[in-house]
């Protein structure tokens, strides 16, 4: 006599339901290795409820069966249970099963989360699937997943860590001498110019002016929670947070015996309220928002700003777009409490090549007005950036280029509070591995070098990093 072991009876026919589009009007047997086809067809024919009791039957005969376990699962997130698919699902993950179980584990798992309102754990989950993905078509699937649950999810999250080895992690001086013919202070004993007769000339190298090199780590996070939303408009609370610390290398500990990397590190944070709204005449959403924030230099509390900034975009055709984005900012420093107010402009046109390459122009410019001399200029950039498409051998390549100028009428560290201009280069290249991915996130190596030449030597640059990051692929 053959045991559950080798047959299930009845269930198919007690429900009413036919197999392979064959009607029964007697009780049929299905063995147990053919339960999980069967299954499989009463799912994508939108009959979980039999699908549901095939697979308990099932189960008695192969408890720990981690495919009928999933099937059951995903059953009972059709029958609107999440919370029994969960608890399911964390069985099958408890196993040590295969790749292809765990990513249909954590496919249902973040469905069930969806169904309960648990949209931040469904995108945690559809990274987690992201990992055991077999093919193209499975991981655009998830992708595809996740850009709709994010589109729900009122919550959105965003992390950014790196690290970046640097041959001038502390904005040192690349000049060899400071030359001084008469220093004026902007802030005297009463309050005026307080002028100092120094006729002299300073060595840079060999202090901690100069360039150190060393390790930069990146840390940062931002959090967006929408408020409300209708066909054309949407509120967002933001806030976001961003650190970065050094380690010195042995060279610049022995230029510099008594720093260390706290005497840089430095950080970032920021609240605000953003308000997207699309008006007449464009169907793309201007963003406003107001930022208050704080900064921190060497673990002291260093500045505090507020910011007021809008955000436009112009589809011109349909592979040329434009970014319009004004923004004014207030910052006082602490210990001072002296002030600068920057106003500043970027426009951005991005074009999409047939080939999937793209290429992205970017123009900014910017006024800073302080009592404080060195805070009081005015800058203007162009950076060029182009984005190949297509991977090659796994890396997806970008170059890109960049100058500015940088103009102060007076300056603190110009002989006879004199003026001061300086001028920028960069050049910088990138590499995305798009075959190395682990929750949704690509490594990209970024290479960048960038020259700054001064009127006033204490202010030229000349530095060199290499940095290694990571990108979200969805």
């Amino acid at each position: 006599m053959r045991g559950p072991s080798a047959y299930l009876k009845g269930i198919i026919c007690a429900c009413g339901l036919a197999v392979a589009g064959i009607g029964h009007a007697d009780p049929v047997r299905i063995s147990v290795d053919a339960a999980p086809a069967a299954i499989s067809l009463l799912l994508q024919s939108k009959q979980p409820a039999a699908a549901r009791e095939i697979a308990r039957a099932a189960l008695q005969a192969r408890p720990n069966d981690p495919v009928i376990l999933l099937l059951l699962a995903k059953a009972n997130v059709d029958l609107r249970r999440p919370d029994r698919a969960i608890d399911l699902v964390k069985t099958v993950q408890g196993l040590g099963t295969n790749d292809a179980n765990l990513f249909h584990a954590a496919r249902i798992r973040a469905e069930a989360h969806a169904q309960l309102e648990q949209f931040t754990r469904a995108q945690f989950w559809l990274r987690r699937a992201s990992n055991y993905t077999q093919d193209r078509a499975a991981l655009g699937s998830v992708t595809q997943a996740h850009r709709l649950v994010r589109q729900t999810n009122p919550l959105s999250t965003s992390l950014r860590f790196g690290a970046t080895p640097s041959n001038n992690i502390n904005n040192g001086s690349s000049g060899d001498h400071f030359a001084i013919g008469q220093f004026v202070a902007d802030h005297g004993i009463d309050g005026g110019l307080l002028t100092i007769p120094i006729d002299a000339v300073i060595d840079i190298q060999g202090t901690d002016d100069a360039q150190l090199s060393g390790l930069a780590l990146n840390l940062g996070g931002s959090v967006q929670y929408r408020l409300d939303r209708t066909e054309t408009a949407a509120s967002f609370l933001t806030a976001a947070i961003d650190y970065r610390s050094y380690i010195l290398s042995d060279e610049a500990q022995q230029i510099a015996p008594d720093a260390s990397g706290r005497d840089y590190e430095n950080g970032t944070a920021m609240i605000g309220f953003a308000r997207r709204q699309i008006f007449d005449g464009n169907d793309r959403p201007m963003t406003l928002q107001l930022n208050v924030g704080q900064t921190w230099f060497a673990g002291a509390a260093y500045s505090r700003f507020i910011e007021a900034s809008f955000v436009q975009s112009y589809k011109i055709n349909p592979t040329d777009n434009i970014w319009v984005n004004g923004y004014v900012k207030n910052r006082t420093i602490i210990d001072t409490d002296a002030k600068a107010r920057t106003t500043g402009v970027r426009l951005n046109w991005a074009h999409k090549f047939d080939n999937d390459d793209s290429l992205r122009l970017g123009l900014h410019a910017r006024r800073s007005q302080s009592d404080r001399f060195d805070d009081d200029f005015t800058a203007y950039d162009v950076d060029v950036d182009y984005s190949f498409g297509a991977p090659v051998a796994g890396m997806k390549f970008a170059v890109g280029a960049g100058w500015g100028e940088t103009f102060h009428d007076r300056s603190n560290y110009a002989p006879g509070l004199g003026s001061r201009h300086g001028a920028q280069y960069e050049l910088r290249g990138s590499v995305q591995f798009t075959q190395i991915d682990y929750f949704g996130f690509q490594p990209v190596v970024r290479l960048e070098r960038s020259v700054t030449h001064s009127t006033v030597d204490l202010f030229d640059r000349n530095n060199i990093s290499l940095g290694l990051s990571f990108q979200s692929s969805f």
